[in-house]
């Protein structure tokens, strides 16, 4: 037996609960243990990351003036998944200024290489005949069979939604899907802010 703690964290299952545990022997064959919340510590620290991560890609973002338009859409869209916890995204850009209306899509995914042909659109991202355009930023916290995932093509289980609209007409659309835990308003307020700066930076 020892008179040194041991020092434990733990997460709880209903995130984003942490506990710090410590665990000693003030005697011999006697066990002591002290459990500490620290789930407002560790929600501020995350903030404190986040600001910061954010905070230098908006910076990159910003003096991206000179970089190609491809380069420009696929660090926004990187920037997006990671900062609000997702693992995979999408993005459809339009330009309003060609009459054929061309449309780019990029993909954002862990294990997809760039050189690797991007799957086709989700369904859930461009209207169905007779369905009204999207017009706002969404968050789905529920399975959509029409947005299944480039992987294996399994229904993912939450995603947002971010539309660009110039005109009255829909210029970029980007989603990220696939985080752990169930989408908030400051994740899609991330999504909006890097679309947005995106769009104006092309």
């Amino acid at each position: 037996a020892t008179r040194e703690p041991c020092q434990f964290s733990m997460a709880a299952q209903e995130r984003p609960a942490r506990y710090a545990l410590s665990v000693y022997s003030p005697e011999p064959d006697r066990v002591a243990c002290i459990i500490r919340d620290v789930t407002e510590m560790f929600l501020i620290e995350q903030e404190l990351r986040l600001n910061e991560a954010r905070f230098a890609a908006l910076y990159r973002l910003s003096h991206m003036d000179d970089a190609p338009e491809e380069e420009v859409a696929r660090f926004s869209l990187h920037q997006a998944v990671h900062l609000t916890g997702s693992t995979v995204g999408y993005l459809l850009l339009r330009r309003p200024d060609d009459d054929k209306a061309r449309t780019l899509i990029y993909w954002s995914h862990e294990g997809m290489d760039d050189e690797d042909a991007p799957p086709p659109p989700p369904g859930r991202l461009l209207p169905k005949p007779g369905e009204a355009p999207i017009r706002r930023a969404e968050i789905f916290n529920h399975p959509v069979t029409d947005f299944p995932h480039p992987a294996d093509g399994h229904a993912v289980a939450r995603h947002m939604l971010a539309p660009v609209i110039e005109d009255d007409r829909i210029v970029c659309l980007a989603a990220v899907a696939e985080k752990e835990g169930e989408y908030e308003s400051t994740d899609l307020r991330q999504l909006e802010l890097f679309i947005n700066g995106m769009w104006y930076q092309l």
